[in-house]
């Protein structure tokens, strides 16, 4: 109203008037920076994706940054939900739209799949970030993004190798996955109460990727789970999907705990088998633990079973532990961060299973870079994830301090300290990953109170003004914590 009002000539001085129109104009440009932004990136969508040739997969690249500059622009802005909804729509169509570039003459050159992929991993990045800030913008597509996600695992082949899915598909699927994990519990409040005004073509949405979904995760995995990242994490963003659309669309909480039981007793019966694992025993076996401990923090967040599921979780605990510590080499830096996502939930195992902690420690000291570098970014999302709490509670650092998951994990000071040290002194290539993690679990660490400084600091300027040559990626990851400690 300061800014409109027909002000005579000259304006009265009005103390305090001043500052909030200056307030409201760096509102007003933010929101118009932000909606021309949105627009922007709506006529570049538009435009039909070029015929390959060198410059397509960079064009493909440049379409991820505007989704990023559109997306930087709503959240400085605060933007409404109502503003990102069109570009929502826009990005599942573009996500689902079809399964490769095609050319003139119909067939698909690898150039444009790559193009074509490129634009869905951008899109589906994009929706994971709405889902996450803004879920109300996803409500009118989600449908849609059920059915297209559908659609595509059902192209998939029901071979004996599990799931068909190219590796270059799943970097897209994931956080499409996730984003539907994300805004299906928003979407209703009571899931009988949903299910009971969603129209039939959306509850058939809804059922088609669900029985999509577990099509695919009751498929035989491949040893290939145990090399390859990805898939890993496409096991685990499908089961919460899988979960989701269970107990929040369906309201059928008892067959998450039917699945948990299941799972358990296949993960039992797989890893105390008398003789050594063969290749496909570790692949079904380390499928089975990331399914059950994935469904186990689901029930744990979800909260209406709370307790229920507490025997189970205080079997797999030491099984998984046991087999992190003396299972084959491969094996073991798969199962890493199912001890994470058992511990987020449950932080009285540190203490009824002292394992868990031996485990922890054996990975940091362990020669296998791969498990040093996976048990360390374990550790550094536990570490994060409590932080985070600390900061939505408003506590100070000495209350989350007394935390038993923190109190307890604070005592893997000095390995994590021994493996950044370590990493400083090995090539780029060798302890860029591991010095990474190392330094956000130390950092967070110091965050929450919980940091010995007179012992992590002196040490770790030793070690770094005393190597001749340290790893350039370890340097730069300890410096900042020395300067924080300091």
């Amino acid at each position: 109203k300061c800014m409109a009002s027909p002000w005579p000539s000259p304006r009265p001085s009005l103390p305090g008037v001043a500052p909030f129109a200056r307030a409201g104009a760096g509102a007003m440009a933010a929101m118009v920076a932000a909606e021309a932004s949105v627009e922007r990136l709506r006529e570049a969508l538009a435009r039909p994706v070029p015929r390959a040739r060198p410059g397509a997969q960079r064009a493909a690249c440049a379409g991820g940054a505007t989704w990023q500059t559109a997306l930087d622009d709503a959240r400085h802005c605060q933007a409404s939900a109502a503003l990102l909804e069109p570009l929502a729509r826009d990005a599942v169509q573009r996500l689902v739209g079809g399964a490769s570039a095609r050319g003139g003459d119909g067939e698909a050159t690898t150039q444009d799949e790559a193009a074509a992929l490129s634009a869905r991993r951008s899109a589906a990045t994009f929706l994971e970030a709405v889902a996450r800030l803004w879920p109300e913008a996803l409500h009118p597509c989600t449908a849609a993004l059920c059915a297209g996600l559908a659609e595509r695992l059902a192209a998939s082949s029901a071979g004996a190798a599990g799931p068909a899915l190219g590796i270059e598909d799943l970097p897209w699927i994931v956080p499409a996955c996730d984003a539907l994990s994300r805004v299906l519990p928003r979407w209703s409040e009571n899931g009988a109460l949903y299910q009971a005004a969603l129209p039939e073509a959306e509850l058939g949405a809804c059922a088609a990727l669900q029985g999509r979904l577990a099509e695919v995760l009751n498929r035989r995995p491949s040893f290939s789970i145990l090399l390859e990242r990805e898939k890993l994490l496409f096991v685990r963003a499908a089961v919460e999907c899988h979960c989701t659309l269970m107990a929040v669309v369906f309201n059928d909480l008892a067959g998450v705990g039917t699945l948990v039981e299941d799972s358990m007793g296949r993960l039992t019966r797989c890893a105390e088998c008398k003789r050594e694992l063969s290749v496909q025993q570790q692949a079904e076996l380390c499928h089975e633990a990331w399914m059950l401990c994935t469904m186990l923090e689901f029930l744990h967040a979800d909260g209406r079973s709370e307790g229920s599921f507490n025997g189970t979780v205080e079997k797999v605990a030491p099984l998984l532990a046991a087999l992190s510590q003396g299972g084959p080499p491969a094996l073991r830096v798969a199962l890493m961060p199912c001890l994470g996502s058992l511990i987020s939930g449950h932080g009285q195992l540190l203490y009824s299973t002292p394992c868990l902690i031996d485990a922890f420690r054996c990975g940091l000291a362990s020669e296998s870079k791969a498990l040093r570098a996976r048990t360390a970014e374990t550790l550094a999302r536990l570490f994060a994830a409590e932080e985070a709490g600390a900061a939505a509670r408003g506590r100070s650092a000495g209350a989350v301090a007394a935390y038993d998951s923190v109190q307890r994990l604070a005592e893997l000071q000095a390995p994590l300290l021994a493996a950044l040290l370590q990493s400083s002194t090995s090539g780029a290539s060798q302890g860029s990953s591991v010095a990474s993690a190392a330094a956000s679990a130390l950092s967070s660490l110091h965050a929450l109170g919980a940091l010995i400084v007179p012992q992590a600091l002196p040490p770790l300027l030793a070690s770094l003004l005393a190597t001749a040559s340290p790893s350039a990626a370890a340097a730069a990851a300890a410096a900042p914590l020395s300067a924080r400690l300091a």
